[in-house]
């Protein structure tokens, strides 16, 4: 649809009243079609009881810049539960910008929340299922969590970053915080087709570079009491990095 449409669709977004899911695959969205449709969906944050649940922007051609307005999006949308902006080109620049907002709402969260109850992270009763596939670069992890249920957890459940080219230290450290952070309330997290096994996804450098920060996230989600799919298919992951 393109910058014009994502103009008109944003002036119709600040009429409407019962917009729950929104799935823009495919439609050739920019960063300038990005901050036209935020415009509209943010008055509408503003002015109504707007409760978008489920937002898919993938495959799209959002690049850096882009990630501060995909950040925006979590800021502004607060009960949105299912978030895809898979295949843009968003690199690490866009995915530390998305981090960052991330992390804001939940320490702002807490920070408004003065009962809440911080989760014992050292439970014995977590319990990690791993399953790995005959291919090195495929990594699948299969998470069972017995105390899934609280109710100060941030509405965030989904969130899917396939190819988004995340590979650096700093983007998997924020991550891991997000992850392990006690406001954190997803339940699904999806990074395949990431380069997150390497330091530099443009040389020949060994995949285990990086894998002090791998390891790092992947000790994140072992502490995280609600996440119970993580994908990490073709992330340049050896099996022996857990």
């Amino acid at each position: 649809i393109g910058n014009e449409g994502c103009y008109c669709l944003g002036n119709l977004l600040r009429i409407n009243k019962n917009l729950s899911v929104l799935i823009l695959s495919f439609c050739k969205i920019d960063n300038i079609s990005l901050k036209f449709l935020l415009k509209g969906l943010k008055y509408k944050s503003i002015h109504d009881k707007f409760y978008l649940t489920q937002l898919n922007l993938s495959d799209n051609n959002i690049t850096e810049e882009g990630g501060e307005y995909l950040g925006l999006i979590l800021v502004h949308f607060n009960k949105l539960q299912w978030y895809n902006i898979s295949n843009n080109k968003i690199n690490n620049n866009g995915a530390i910008k998305l981090f960052k907002a991330y992390n804001y709402i939940l320490n702002n969260e807490m920070i408004s929340n003065p009962n809440l109850k911080i989760i014992n992270t050292n439970s014995s009763e977590y319990n990690l299922n791993l399953n790995i596939s005959s291919n090195r670069s495929n990594l699948s992890l299969s998470l069972m969590n017995s105390n899934s249920n609280n109710k100060n957890l941030h509405n965030l459940e989904t969130l899917i970053l396939i190819g988004i080219g995340i590979y650096s230290e700093q983007c998997l450290t924020m991550l891991g915080d997000i992850v392990k952070h006690p406001k954190c309330g997803l339940k699904a997290l999806v990074l395949s087709q990431n380069n997150i096994g390497k330091t530099n996804p443009n040389n020949n450098l060994s995949i285990f570079n990086n894998l002090k920060d791998v390891r790092y996230l992947l000790q994140c989600i072992k502490e995280n009491k609600t996440i119970n799919e993580l994908l990490l298919l073709s992330c340049q992951i050896e099996n022996n990095i857990i």
